[in-house]
């Protein structure tokens, strides 16, 4: 059995035991007066009745067992044991058999009544549950409680009767001593009882607790005591008058006990409901790092709480005045905190607001407060509640992640400008490699010389996609691509990428196929030129690790998806290198790289193109059989039925220039003798350089131009301040082309932004070339 350590008992141990004691000393005093045939000791007072004999022995044996149930040790257990078995048998005999069991040869010795026996089986199996785990004392409370009901009507028409009838051998049931001894007994034994059970009513001290300890005892004592007074003085009252009475008072005491018990345990219920919210509020305060505040707006004091006092560094006093916290606010905030206050106070509004306080250690620190007022029935603001929070370590994260954010955004600028410079200063030698490698090979050369000079150039243009590579990469990471949405041929455009690619793998001597899906749309609206950056990537990686075979270019159309797969009958992919595919600047391994070249940007930049037009991209190998690189995106219809056919551009030898005058201006002496020799091969003659802003200037106003190619980049004056000169000073338009190097996102913008009609990128194609001045010759 459990121990009573965890539940102390109404009464203490030593009272129980007191208790006891007296039924004992009480039995023992009148089973005296039977052996000694004294009847003042067996009825204990004149008049009374006497106790019987066999009574006696029962409330002996189980005072015993009272007196020894909270020792709770396998011999009390024993001994309690026993005595309640002799009070069963005793009061089975007693009843049944009319048979005295301890004391013979006396007379007048009457048989136990119904309710004597039935009482002590009752309290029998009471003390005996007491002896078992927490819900069968519990029980043994309940039953209890039922044996103190049984002898109440009684005791209490014993009250009301007079004295004569007490002695009358025919009086009630029981005798008057033993309904007393059953009292006594059974309010011992709950009120000793330490299992909260039924008695748990008036444990603690709840509402509810307190209404019961005071009211459950006045509502069964105030009807006794005033049928008592009722009674008084009446010289003779029959017994049953008097039972009548007292069983109606008990009626009435027992409902008002009932009602005061169930109002109480309602009271409680609500009380421990409150409770438990109050204490759920008050972690969740505590969690949040919250102090909690109440304003009386009459009096302008506040009371706060500990954490709240804490947390501003006030004293212990948990009541102060409106002036005393002003004072502690920071002065810039003061009047901001006052009126938001009166503001949410006048609207009927929450007060949610922020401020700074200077702590009692001068350290300010930033707060968040959040209030609610309450007002009176006329209307008046009278209290406002709410909280506190210390919010001086998130404006401390703020700042630091305002820091950082101007840290990033100035190395964000730092690596924009260095990429800008890096281009340019790249691509103006470049233009120079390139340009004359082109013109080199326009030339009469040997076939050595031709070949010399035609590696120069593919040499020149694999830098030149390298520098396009590492653009188009930092574009993707800043977020600054664009896509653009135009229909397109989609036939027509995988065709020309092929045959783009088609002369590298022709010199490895491998067939390109191309294999359309017939359901495949010929006309799709999208981004073309990045689907042909995306599939150059594929080819140009597909012929680069293929040695023999064929590479195939395949086009599906499934579930409103396109399929783009380039096949390859190459070295293949190990399974534990695919991973790193994608990544920027990573290929399978460094063996790879140092054999076959590249930076390991092109499937990266295809990766983030395939994702940017909400497609996927992978790949599936064998090592050693061929890779297949696949990627799928969104079919966007055409948003066109009519597509007219651009006529195509017409060649250099149908083009005649004689007539056109063209007003060069470049700096770098290399980007003069390539532009000119480029012009001269198209057919253009009249050609003027100008090395500044301010030469071009000076130039026309002597000589008018058919166009001028304007570099962006020139001493003492740039091509932007040039052109918006030009542009101010003349009313008659002159066609102005941006000829620069510099190539980032939002370059054309700005030459156009600046007055420039159109935009060619260093190094300069001589088909874009032909191009522009077509378009200006038709113009």
């Amino acid at each position: 059995m459990k121990s009573f350590a965890h539940d102390a008992p109404l009464i203490p141990h030593s009272s129980t035991r007191l208790f006891a004691s007296f039924i004992v000393t009480i039995n023992v005093i009148a089973l005296t007066g039977w052996f000694t045939h004294l009847s003042y000791l067996n009825t204990l007072f004149p008049e009374w009745t006497a106790i019987q004999p066999n009574t006696i022995a029962c409330f002996i044996l189980l005072s015993l067992g009272l007196f020894l149930l909270p020792l709770q040790n396998k011999r009390s257990r024993i001994i309690i044991l026993l005595c309640t078995i002799g009070v069963i048998a005793i009061s089975l005999c007693t009843f049944y058999f009319n048979v005295n069991m301890f004391i013979t040869g006396l007379n007048n010795i009457g048989q136990m009544s119904f309710l004597t026996a039935g009482n002590f089986l009752i309290i029998s199996v009471a003390v005996l549950l007491m002896m078992g785990n927490r819900r069968l004392q519990s029980i043994a409370q309940y039953i209890f409680l039922l044996s103190l009901c049984i002898p109440t009507p009684t005791f209490m028409s014993y009250l009301y009767s007079t004295p004569s009838y007490l002695a009358s051998p025919n009086l009630g049931a029981m005798s008057f001593i033993t309904d007393t001894l059953f009292l006594v007994f059974s309010l011992t034994a709950l009120l000793s009882n330490p299992t909260p059970g039924i008695m748990a009513i008036f444990r603690g001290s709840n509402p509810g607790n307190l209404l019961a300890k005071y009211l459950i005892p006045a509502a069964v004592l105030l009807p006794i005591i005033f049928g008592y007074f009722h009674f008084l003085g009446a010289p003779t009252i029959p017994y049953q008058n008097a039972l009548n009475f007292a069983q109606l008072l008990f009626s009435l005491a027992l409902a008002f006990v009932l009602i005061i018990w169930f109002a109480a345990l309602e009271l409680n219920r609500v009380s421990e409901k409150f409770q438990r919210e109050k204490e759920s509020l008050s972690l969740a305060v505590t969690s949040a790092n919250a102090g909690a505040w109440q304003w009386d707006l009459i009096n302008n004091t506040f009371t706060l709480d500990p954490q709240c006092r804490n947390m501003i560094g006030f004293d212990e006093k948990s009541q102060t005045h409106l002036d005393d916290l002003l004072r502690m606010t920071h002065p810039a905030d003061k009047e901001k905190i006052i009126a938001e206050t009166q503001y949410a106070i006048k609207n009927h509004q929450d007060h949610n607001s922020e401020f700074r306080v200077i702590h009692t250690d001068g350290t300010i620190l930033f707060m968040s407060i959040h209030g609610k007022a309450y007002y009176d029935e006329q209307g008046h603001p009278s209290h406002m509640v709410g909280l506190l929070w210390d919010i001086s370590p998130q404006k401390k994260i703020e700042e630091m992640l305002r820091s950082s954010k101007v840290s990033a955004e100035k190395a964000n600028r730092a690596k924009s400008v260095f990429l800008a410079t890096m281009s340019h200063e790249i691509r103006t030698p470049l233009n120079g490699v390139i340009g004359m490698a082109t013109l080199l090979s326009d030339t009469q050369l040997t076939p050595e010389q031709r070949k010399y000079a035609q590696t120069i150039e593919l040499s020149g243009n694999t830098l030149l996609n390298i520098i396009n590579d590492v653009l188009d990469f930092s574009k993707i990471e800043s977020g600054r691509l664009e896509l653009e949405f135009i229909d397109f041929d989609l036939r027509e455009t995988i065709t020309e990428t092929v045959n783009i690619m088609s002369p590298h793998a022709h010199q490895k001597k491998l067939v390109m196929d191309i294999t359309l899906a017939p359901n495949v749309p010929q006309w799709i609206n999208g981004d073309a030129t990045r689907l042909n950056q995306i599939l150059i990537n594929l080819l140009s990686n597909a012929i680069k690790f293929t040695q023999t075979g064929k590479i195939t270019t395949a086009v599906s159309l499934d579930n409103n998806k396109l399929r783009f797969d380039v096949t390859d009958t190459g070295i293949g992919i190990a399974p534990d290198v695919k991973e790193k595919l994608f990544k920027s600047f990573s290929q399978g391994d460094i063996s790879t790289t140092r054999k076959y070249g590249g930076t390991g940007l092109g499937l990266a930049i295809s990766k983030r193109l395939v994702e940017f037009m909400k497609g996927e991209i992978g790949v599936d190998s064998i090592p050693e059989q061929g890779s297949t690189f696949w990627f799928t995106i969104p079919l966007n219809p055409a948003q066109s039925e009519n597509h007219d056919v651009e006529e195509t551009a017409p060649s250099p030898t149908s083009l005649n220039f004689k007539n056109t005058h063209i007003l060069i201006a470049e700096d770098n002496d290399v980007n003069q003798q390539v532009i000119v020799s480029m012009l001269k091969k198209l057919g253009v003659n009249n050609i003027t350089i100008a090395n500044n802003g301010l030469d071009v200037l000076n130039k026309l106003e002597k000589n008018s131009y058919s166009v001028i190619f304007m570099d962006c980049e020139m001493p003492e004056m740039d091509g932007y301040e040039t052109t918006r000169h030009i542009r101010q000073k003349y009313k008659k338009h002159i066609p102005i082309v941006a000829m620069t190097a510099h190539a980032l996102q939002g370059d054309k913008e700005k030459c156009l932004e600046a007055g420039m009609d159109d935009y060619i990128a260093k190094p300069i194609d001589r088909n874009e070339l032909t191009r522009i001045l077509s378009l200006i010759q038709e113009k």
